[in-house]
């Protein structure tokens, strides 16, 4: 059977970490989240974690190349099992260390899979997961805030979604899934893909 090695885009609020957590608890594909990577290596208290918690403490953006052992890391590591990569990459710095590392090691993501929604939706979506924090007595997330949430997806939009092109270079197919969808019918449809493709 054919590895499902996944590069996986959202925009926020689309529900794309929850739904990789929900793949990964029902199928063999692993669940990889980059930003539970790094803090693991924060937490570690290695060179490399001590150097990214000095970047975290002062609030600035990680040089590219300092992520490259934990890039490194998964690839190396996963290239034998089915997984989905969360939150990476970010920006170009890190899309050109990603294709290093991918190229190095003569790799090829099987699918690229964006979760799209529009502004109006991706704003109402956000909403409602506050409110249901609100009702299940859980902190809402910092940066669910009214704010932080037009920035987030103006970013996305600028920042990010250009990132997908260049990306395709390493990925064997790119899909998209409206994520306006029910949660049901966006896990049926994700994996719709993975069963044709």
């Amino acid at each position: 059977m054919p590895l499902n090695q996944i590069l996986l885009f959202g925009t926020p609020g689309s529900g794309k970490s929850t739904l990789a957590k929900t793949v990964a608890a029902t199928t063999d594909i692993t669940y990889i989240s980059m930003s539970q990577l790094i803090q693991d290596e924060v937490t570690s208290l290695s060179v490399l974690g001590s150097e990214i918690k000095y970047y975290q403490d002062n609030m600035l953006s990680y040089p590219p190349l300092l992520l490259h052992p934990i890039v490194e890391k998964v690839i190396t590591e996963y290239r034998g099992v089915s997984f989905i990569l969360d939150s990476y990459p970010k920006n170009w710095g890190e899309v050109k260390t990603l294709q290093e590392v991918v190229g190095t090691n003569n790799f090829n993501f099987s699918h690229l899979i964006e979760l799209h929604l529009n502004h109006e939706q991706a704003q109402e979506r956000i909403k409602e997961r506050i409110s249901e924090s609100s009702n299940k007595e859980k902190p809402a997330r910092f940066d669910d805030k009214p704010e932080i949430v037009v920035e987030r997806i103006r970013r996305y939009e600028s920042e990010i979604r250009p990132l997908i092109n260049e990306c395709q270079s390493f990925c064997k197919e790119s899909f998209e899934i409206d994520s306006s969808l029910t949660r049901r019918e966006v896990y049926l449809n994700f994996l719709a893909i993975l069963e044709t493709n």
